[in-house]
C-alpha cells in the first residue's frame, strides 16, 4: 500500500493553511485520515491472521494498537500543521510560504512515514508472536534475543545480542522489547523447558543495558507493545506538544477515532 496524498490534496492543503482554515486547532481531516489508513496498513501486515486460541487476547490488543497509531497519526498531523503555521509568523507571499511548507510536508510524509510504516509492522508482528510466547511460556520459559549479525547490525543491539532470560524477566518489557531502534531486524528465540541455557547473569545484563543506553537506546523503544498496547510509546517527540495543546492532545486534536479501535 501507497500512502495516498495527491498533490492536489498538498496544494489545497498549503492554501488552507496560508489563508487561516487549516490551523493547529483545526487539523486537515484528510491527512490525519491518509497517515492513520497507512500506519495501520503496517500494523495489519505485521500483526497478520492470529490463532484461535489467542482471539480473545488478540482482539483487545489489537485494538488498543490500533487506537494508539490513531493518536499517533493526530498528533504527527498536528506537528506538521504547527510548523507550517509558523512560518506564516513572517508573513511571506504565498510562493516562498508554499516552498517551505512542502519541505516539512516531504519530510513528515516521504522521510519520517516510510520508517514509521516499517516500525508499525514490526510492532505488530513483535504483539502477535508475545502472545505465543506468554501462552507458551510453560513450556518455553526461557527467550533469546537475537539479532542479524551482519555488518549493518546496529550498536544498539549489538550488546543486547545474545541475552537469555526467564519470559517473565522485566528485561523483556523494558529494554529488551523486540524492536530496539527504527529498522530493528532483533528476533526472540523460545527456549524449551527442557534445555538447560546459560541464563544472562545480573552483572552482564546490567553491562548490556547500560552499553545500549550509551549507543542511543531511547526510551520510546523500551517499551513491549504487546504489554503496553503502544507502537509508538507517548514519549514519541509527536506527543510532545506546546502546554496550551495539551489538552488537545488528549482529545486526539477533535480527530475521530473509529469505533473499532476505541
Amino acid at each position: 500500500m501507497k500512502f495516498e496524498y495527491s498533490s492536489e490534496q498538498q496544494e489545497q492543503l498549503f492554501e488552507d493553511i496560508f489563508r487561516g482554515s487549516i490551523t493547529p486547532n483545526a487539523l486537515p481531516v484528510e491527512l490525519y485520515e491518509s497517515i492513520s489508513a497507512y500506519l495501520l496498513n503496517g500494523l495489519d501486515k505485521g500483526y497478520g491472521k492470529i490463532a484461535i486460541e489467542y482471539e480473545v487476547k488478540s482482539k483487545a490488543l489489537k485494538k488498543a494498537l490500533s487506537n494508539n497509531i490513531y493518536r499517533f497519526s493526530g498528533a504527527k498531523t498536528f506537528q506538521q500543521t504547527y510548523e507550517m503555521s509558523l512560518i506564516l509568523s513572517d508573513k511571506p507571499k504565498f510562493k516562498v510560504f508554499k516552498e517551505n511548507a512542502q519541505q516539512i510536508f516531504d519530510t513528515y510524509n516521504k522521510t519520517y512515514l516510510e520508517t514509521e510504516y516499517i516500525t508499525a509492522k514490526g510492532q505488530g508482528y513483535s504483539s502477535k508472536k508475545w502472545l505465543k510466547i506468554d501462552s507458551d511460556k510453560k513450556l518455553f520459559p526461557y527467550l533469546k534475543r537475537v539479532g542479524v549479525r551482519d555488518k549493518n547490525q546496529s550498536e544498539i543491539c549489538r550488546p543486547l545480542d545474545g541475552i537469555i532470560l526467564p519470559v517473565d524477566h522485566p528485561f523483556w518489557k523494558g529494554a529488551g522489547a523486540i524492536l530496539s531502534h527504527w529498522r530493528c531486524r532483533c528476533i526472540f528465540e523460545q527456549i524449551d523447558k527442557y534445555e538447560e541455557p546459560n541464563i544472562t547473569s545480573d552483572a552482564l545484563l546490567t553491562e548490556a543495558e547500560r552499553l545500549a543506553d550509551e549507543k542511543g537506546l531511547q526510551k520510546m523503544f523500551k517499551q513491549n507493545p504487546a504489554i503496553t498496547g503502544n507502537v509508538f510509546d507517548k514519549s514519541h517527540p509527536y506527543f510532545i506538544v506546546p502546554k496550551k495543546y495539551k489538552k488537545e492532545l488528549e482529545n486526539n486534536f477533535n480527530l475521530a477515532i473509529p469505533n473499532s479501535a476505541k
